[in-house]
């Protein structure tokens, strides 16, 4: 069974997610690096639409520097909402670029 059918998941997102493994199998990235880009690809593109706003708004918030007294708010949302230990400018940086597409 083709794991688009089995995870539902679009054939874009099947896509994204073979290119991720290939890279690791090939050793252009590390397991961490592809655990990174899994956690980004599945936050962004698997998420539902108001989850993904939610994620967008703490996202951008970061990314253009908010120094509100809600930053670590918005932390702690971006770790609940994908999965990750740490969140960082790479990551918050790699997540706005997956929530905004040019």
């Amino acid at each position: 069974m083709p794991i688009t059918e089995k995870y539902k998941c679009s054939s874009d997102m099947n896509e994204r997610i073979l290119k991720i493994l290939e890279n690791l199998l090939k050793h252009d990235i590390s397991k961490s690096e592809a655990q990174s880009q899994l956690l980004h690809l599945y936050s962004v593109v698997g998420s539902k639409p108001d989850t993904k706003a939610a994620l967008n708004a703490s996202v951008s918030a970061i990314y253009f520097s908010d120094s509100s007294d809600y930053r670590s708010y918005h932390y702690q949302v971006i770790r609940s909402l994908t999965g990750l230990d740490e969140v960082t400018e790479i990551n918050i940086s790699k997540l706005f670029n997956e929530l905004n597409p040019e």
